[in-house]
């Protein structure tokens, strides 16, 4: 299954997702998981400074990794296709004929493959919605987010009409929400009467914990932080979303 990680608009919590998530599927789901990150800030790359790195990004779109033959995936390690900086020159990405082929090829080899994305409208992106099977955006409900939210959506429905009808939306995902922000809820209740209330996930919460880990570059899941319950829930419903699908 491929799952990107979506938003025309930085800050709003993508990578915080992908992470966690892939930390999820890995030690809560037993699933193997391979991990693209496209942005050239690399952040996931940083994060995951645990995961076995396969190689660079880059070398996705530019050549057929089919040759390499991927074997013996270790259960105890999620890998890595890092970022690096030859990613930023957006004119070499017009082709994404080796990168829907090399996605393929990993995902008959992993149980997950999760893209991060950087935070505009690119051929890096455009090509990984075109191939995804999931895709979810992570949204900050603060003014400058919500603004790119409908271009985003616009984005994403236009590509699974045009490209990829069986890519499935799982929704969005307000992260970083501060419950005791009465404009934080009011925003998000204003949204869901706009948009439809099954277009949202279950919210994440502001928690110094999530962050801390990804400093840290560890699992928040291996940590002692009293709210991993609380992010396990929520990803337990997406988990089953993916799975009715």
């Amino acid at each position: 299954m491929v799952l990107t990680v979506a938003n025309q608009k930085g800050g709003v919590g993508k990578t915080t997702f992908l992470v966690n998530f892939a930390n999820y599927l890995h030690e809560k789901q037993n699933k193997s998981v391979c991990i693209i990150d496209t942005d050239t800030q690399g952040n996931s790359s940083y994060s995951l400074s645990y995961a076995a790195i396969l190689g660079d990004t880059y070398s996705l779109f530019k050549n057929n990794i089919l040759s390499d033959k991927i074997l013996n995936i270790e259960k105890d390690k999620i890998y890595l296709y890092k970022s690096t900086i030859e990613l930023s020159d957006e004119g070499e990405f017009d082709d994404n004929s080796f990168y829907n082929d090399n996605i393929k090829y990993l995902s008959n080899i992993f149980d997950y493959i999760l893209i991060d994305t950087a935070p505009v409208l690119s051929n890096k992106l455009i090509n990984s919605l075109q191939i995804s099977d999931f895709v979810i955006t992570p949204i900050e409900l603060e003014i400058y987010s919500l603004q790119g939210l409908e271009l985003m959506l616009n984005t994403i429905f236009n590509i699974k009409k045009t490209y990829n009808q069986n890519m499935s939306f799982l929704g969005v995902l307000p992260s970083r929400v501060n419950t005791t922000n009465t404009r934080h809820l009011m925003t998000l209740n204003h949204l869901k009467e706009e948009y439809g209330q099954d277009l949202f996930l279950p919210y994440i919460k502001n928690r110094n914990h999530i962050a801390e880990a990804l400093t840290e570059q560890v699992s928040f899941f291996k940590t002692k932080s009293r709210y991993k319950k609380e992010l396990l829930i929520i990803f337990d419903f997406i988990y089953n979303k993916m799975q009715e699908k």
